[in-house]
Formats: C-alpha cells, structure tokens, sequence
C-alpha cells in the first residue's frame, strides 16, 4: 500500500480498538482522550507493537528496550502490568498483549495507521486481511503531486504481496528507530565504557575497587546486619571478611598498596562514626582513632589520607589529613555555615598527582544555596576553584583521570543516580550512560580505566492497609517500575503520590481500590523530601527541588494550582495539622537545622468548614520559628496542632522531644535506636508515636509508647522497604509505599585509553 503524503508535513498514529499511539509524541489515546502510561512502558508498547503478531522473547525485549542494561527480567513483567493497566486488559482476559509460557509475548490487534497532514484531513490505511497481523501491509512514500493533495482526493492503495513481507521489517524497524531517535529522555553517550556484571544478591549496599583492579570490596545487607566481602574480579572467588554486623557501613576504601580495606561504622546507639581498618585477606579488625568520619581517601602517591571532621557547636567542617594509622591530623581547609563540606562518605578524592583534593562542598552567594565541586591545595589546603562546576543533587565523586572527574548527580527531569564526567580545564559535562538503573554508589582504581557501581533497580508499590491493629489485611492497589517514595491520604478517600512514571518526578493520585489514576503536576520537580495533606485547606504539600533549591510548595488536587510557601533554600520534610491548616517543616537539610511552622492567615471570620473552599491564591501564612536546639530534624505535629515532634541531637544520644504548644512544656526521650527517616506519625490517642525503623535489613513501621519508651513493630514486608506511610484521620487505613528493589555490583571498563 502506497501514500502519497510527505512526512514533514505530517503528524502520524497507530490505531487499533479506539486506542491511538503518536510515536514521535510519546503519547497514548483512548477515544481521544490521553492515557497515562510511563516513559519505559511506552517504549515497549510501541516495540511489541512493531513486531505485531511475533513471539518476542524476553531477551529481546531486553536488549531492544532497555537497550542491554542491567536490569531485572522482572522489569519486563511491571511494566507489562502497566501496559495492560492502560490497555484495559488483565493477564487473565489479555485481549492484546499475549503470554506465550516458556517463550515471551504476542502483541494482537487489527491495526491501522493514521497520517495527518499538517492543516489537511488525515488519511487511514485499511487494516491486512488478517487483523492479527501488522506486518502484512506496508506504508511507503511517492513523490508529492500538488494536484490530489489539494484536492483532498482518496488515495489507492496498492498491495503487493510478493515483496510485503520484507518491506514491512524495513518500515517497522525505521518506525522503531525513529520512535527511539525522537525519544527525548534517551541520553546521549558521550563516554564510552563496557559493563559486566558482578554480584546477583540483589542486596548489594556499596563497593570499591583496588587500585590495581584485581579486587572488588563490597557491603551487603542481610536479615541479621551488614558485612564486608572481598571478590576476585577475574576469578570471581569470594571471602567474607568477617561476620556479620549490627551497625551501618558508612564507608570502604582500599588502602594504596591494597593490603588493608578501611571501613567505617555507625552504630545507632553513638552520635559519632568510628573507623577501621582489616587485611585484605582477613584478620582482626583495627580501630583507628582520632577519625571519625563518613569515609577516608588514600592519596595515590604517599601514605596519606583525607577525611571530613565535623564541630557541630562552632557550626564549623574540616577538610583534614593523617597518616594511614590516624596520626599527625592536619586540618587542611575550614568552611563555617552557611557553606559547608557535604559529610558523608564518597564525596572527596585525591588528584591522580597528589596535589589536589576535590570536594563535594555546599555554597551560598546571592541568597541562593548550592552543591559544587571545589578543588582545594593537598599541601597548605588554599582553595584553587570554589566552584569548578554546580550541581543539583550530587551524591559522590570520584577524580579518575588528571583532566576528569566522575559524579554521581540527579538530572534536570530529577531523575536519581545519573553518572557525569567533568572535564577539569574547562568544567564541560559529559554522560555516561547506565541505562534506567540508579547509581547509589562509585568507586575508581587508581588509572581509572575501571569504574565500579552499585546500580539499583527499582520496584515500586502501594499497599493499603485496614488498621495497624489488623495489618493481616492488605491491599496492593498499585505497581510501578521505580520508586514512590513518598504519599499521603487526601480527604475524599485517594492516596496522593510522587512518582516518576511519566519520566518526570510529579504527583500522581489514585482511588484506595487502584483504579481512577490521574496526575496532579507538571514541571513540578516533586523531591522525596516529605509530603502531607492539609484537611482544612484542602491542599497537598509536597517539596520541590530546583536549581539547587529545596522549597515548599502547596497544590489544589482539584485544579493542580501550584503555590510556593517558602523561600527556602534548604525545606524540607513538612507535617500537616488535621484542624488548623498549620504545617511543620524542616529548614535546613545538609547543615544547620531547625524547624519552622507555617500558621495560615488573613481569613477573617471564615471558620473551619469554610477554610478548605477558598482557592489556594487566598490561603496565606506566616513562618514562626520554634524555641528549640538549631540541630533539630524530623517534625511530626499531632492532629489537634497541640503537640510538635522532632529529634535532637544532644552530647551522646539523639532524642525524641515533645513540644506542648498551649503550655511550653518540654518532654524529652530516647529515640529509638533503629530510626531511619524522616517519618513519623502521633497515633490517634497521642500515646505513641509510629516511625519508620531499620530491622533485619529492611525498613519497617515501628510503634514507640511516649509512656515508657518501649517499642514494637507494627508492619514489616518480607523483601521490601517500607519508604513512606500515612495513617488515615478518617477511618485509621494505612497507606504504604514499598520498594523491592534490587542493588548489585556493577563494573565498568572504559573502551579506550582516554576520552
């Protein structure tokens, strides 16, 4: 079959059952209406849709859509689901997509295809005499004559069967090239490296490589604790170094000479990390004093180290160093608040000279605060560059070549664990690409012809739960490839949620039984930094994070008005007060941090019944800072507005501290030991207090008594964290984000010498 329309001038869709699929658009319809559907759905829609017809097995599919990365075959089956979810169809009455046991799957369907050209009425092929077959008639162009288009003619189709067969795969292949070429959240390859994968635990939490790259050193997590393993890169044998443990790994780095590992411990019950080192064979392990620090750094050309030291009372951070055993500490540079070195593990490195040490630092100018690069002197520690290049969400780095360093940074769509290279003479960016995994962590030997990753893997769920009290009953409503990291119950029954489905982290809500899901934002650049819901105005907060800003932000579920509340730069974690519209949040993430209330203003004698029909432009409020400790994270504000919950970080411990707002009384406890984030939640009858805590290796719902400080878990999920809960003011259901994801081992070999 011919058509005689040129393609610039033309916009086309596929069509089948309703359904219409716009390639170049990235977009599918039903009826006209859109359907929401994720970006790596999408592209395997439109390639089972190009093999229309075809078994296509697994592998392929692998290889075609996730284009060789290292992902679960698991992936497939998610998005699959989403595939169906969008189509109507469940895997028990498939009525386009096929599950062909052993083998892989069948896309069916009597499709046809639609080109419209620009300002002129569109022209539809006629479906193959067989409906099931797409490759059966084929789409080619002819010169453009001036005359029929004008006249708007129908065109005659011309079938030839002798040669429709191979034609056919000529088109489908273009179309999916071309899906591809116009695909904008492909990344662009700029530097070139081979991957291999190394470990299949799935429960891999960081690794580095020695600096002549025959050993890969590793964390895993487990059901009793954590522990380190040594591994082979080309014999592939394992030792376990030692057994496990009860305490955080915060850090590994291998000595110069790859004789020792150091590692670094935290242990809930300690304010502070304590270092260590063992043989790379195994031994007993040595406790290295006068460090404490997220993670050292070995200068490649001399028995030194670098660390980070921290003064919380003079608000103050070190860059320092010492000799490999902790002696002769020499602190090299200072950064006073509001700028800061980022203390956590990987975000320093030596030179490939020695000369230099690059740092992940926080900076502050023109009222607007940032992450960079700062390159500083290893001799005398005088800054060279403050600022060799910004960046949001930079998590690691790592110096690999004289003129080159490697990080770990979010992209601007906010998508997590992207690599970058920098070049150091000119600050220009290049991207490594890793295909849809996140990057947790990077590692380099000592050339940097080696890159060694721990890539994760998302699996994403919402369960709801009847009560904590009945947690046998649960529901999952919902599944996605990646991480809902963070949700709340909105008033009418739905869960709102973050989410990176449409390639973009947004808000999404969905009814509490799966069905009716729409998106809430747009270009909102939602962070996983907290989220509630306001009952009285009727308002979803949530935190955005944009050009290094962490804000506040309020959205109408209704409308998907935005409105900014704070002005940040650092904002974040906010908790909402069922009857007052009053919000808690926490100002300052990586340095100074106190908690701040917005308490809403100017309505006059609106009352509450009231509050929550006013549009979100009226709703206004006025920011209190609360008489606390400046190191001070974590808000949770009772139903009532009455009590405020936090954390504070005293000489030894950090404590649980209760804020009576009607009286100023104080009440102060131990914190639980197994506390891992940010979430916390008063029970109804404010006697306890529920929390996410870290047991067996997985994050769970904890529930701590404010009576005598006992605590019990109140929900767990085998092979799954718990990353975010909301327990319903209306009738006391339990909304649960999880993810299964896995994390491994991956190692990287760069294709050429130099870049």
């Amino acid at each position: 079959m011919f058509i005689n329309v040129n393609k610039k001038d033309t916009k086309e869709t596929i069509e089948f059952d309703g359904f219409a699929i716009d390639p170049v658009g990235r977009r599918l319809f039903r009826n006209g209406s859109p359907v929401p559907l994720g970006a790596k759905a999408f592209d395997l829609l439109v390639y089972l849709i190009s093999k229309c017809g075809e078994v296509i097995k697994k592998d392929e599919l692998l290889e075609s859509v996730w284009e060789g990365a290292f992902v679960e075959e698991a992936n497939i089956a998610v998005q699959i689901a989403a595939i169906r979810r969008a189509l109507g169809e469940t895997s028990r009455a498939p009525r386009y997509i096929l599950t062909i046991p052993g083998q892989g799957y069948k896309f069916v369907a009597n499709l046809h295809k639609t080109i419209v050209p620009t300002g002129g009425q569109s022209e539809v092929l006629p479906s193959a005499e067989d409906p099931g077959e797409f490759s059966d008639f084929i789409f080619t162009e002819l010169p453009k004559r001036k005359t029929d288009f004008e006249n708007g003619s129908r065109r005659k189709f011309l079938y030839i069967s002798a040669i429709s067969a191979s034609i056919t795969l000529i088109f489908l292949a273009t179309l999916w090239l071309w899906h591809l070429k116009s695909n904008p959240s492909k990344p662009q390859q700029n530097v070139k490296f081979n991957a291999s994968r190394l470990t299949f635990s799935g429960k891999v939490k960081m690794a580095v490589i020695s600096p002549d790259a025959d050993l890969v050193a590793y964390v895993a997590r487990g059901v009793q604790g954590e522990w380190l393993t040594l591994r082979q890169i080309n014999g592939g044998n394992e030792i376990k170094l030692f057994e496990t443990v009860k305490a955080e790994f915060w850090g590994i780095e291998f000595s110069r000479d790859a004789q020792y590992i150091y590692y670094t411990l935290f242990s809930h019950d300690r304010t502070d990390p304590e270092t260590y080192r063992i043989a790379s064979l195994g031994g007993i392990p040595e406790r290295i004093p006068k460090i404490s620090a997220p993670s050292v750094a070995f200068s490649p050309v001399e028995d030194k180290i670098a660390f980070l030291l921290s003064d919380v009372a003079s608000r103050r951070r070190f860059l320092a160093i010492s000799k490999p055993d902790g002696s002769d500490v020499k602190k090299l540079a200072t950064l006073e608040f509001p700028d800061t070195f980022i203390y956590a593990s990987g975000t320093i490195d030596w030179s490939p000279s020695g000369h230099e040490i690059a740092a992940i630092t926080l900076r502050t100018a023109e009222n607007e605060t940032f992450k960079c690069i700062s390159i500083f002197n290893a001799s005398d520690g005088k800054v060279i560059n403050p600022c060799l290049q910004r960046f949001d969400g930079i998590r690691e780095l790592v110096w690999t070549k004289s003129d080159e360093i490697i990080v770990i940074v979010n992209d601007p769509k906010g998508r997590k664990g992207r690599i970058r290279s920098i070049s150091i003479s000119d600050g220009s960016v290049n991207e490594i690409d890793i295909g849809i995994a996140e990057v947790i962590t990077i590692a380099s030997n000592q050339d940097g012809s080696f890159l060694t990753t721990v890539q994760k893997n998302h699996f994403g769920s919402i369960r709801v739960i009847e009560t904590l009290e009945n947690t046998s009953e649960s529901t999952e409503i919902l599944t996605e490839n990646g991480s809902i990291s963070v949700l709340a119950w909105l008033k009418n029954g739905q869960i709102v949620f973050r989410s990176e489905r449409s390639g973009e982290p947004e808000l999404w809500a969905i009814n509490a039984d799966g069905t009716g899901l729409r998106q809430l934002t747009s270009s909102a650049r939602v962070a996983d930094r907290g989220l509630c819901y306001s009952p009285m105005s009727g308002q979803v907060i949530f935190v955005s994070e944009d050009a290094g800003r962490t804000t506040v932000w309020s959205v109408d579920p209704e409308n998907s008005i935005k409105k900014r509340l704070t002005d940040g730069p650092a904002d974040a974690y906010p908790t909402c007060q069922a009857n007052m519209g009053i919000i808690a949040y926490q100002k300052g993430i990586y340095a100074e941090q106190v908690i701040h209330i917005l308490v809403p203003i100017g309505f006059g004698n609106v009352n509450s019944s009231e509050f929550d029909k006013l549009p979100v432009e009226t709703v206004q409020y006025r920011i209190e800072k609360i008489p606390i400790s400046t190191s001070s994270k974590w808000p949770a504000i009772s139903a009532d507005g009455r009590y405020l919950a936090y954390l504070v970080l005293s000489e030894e411990n950090w404590l649980l501290k209760i804020w009576d707002r009607n009286t100023g009384d104080f009440k102060s406890l131990l914190a639980p030991a197994n506390m891992s984030s940010h979430k916390m939640q008063f029970s109804h009858n404010l006697t306890s207090i529920y929390y996410l805590g870290d047991s067996k290796g997985k994050n769970g719902i904890w529930k701590f008594s404010l009576h005598d400080g006992q605590i019990v878990q109140a929900v767990a999920f085998t092979g799954a964290d718990v990353l975010d809960f909301d327990i319903s003011n209306k009738n006391g259901r339990v909304a649960v984000a999880l993810d299964a994801g896995t994390t491994d081992v991956v190692l990287f070999k760069r294709n050429t010498p130099d870049l």
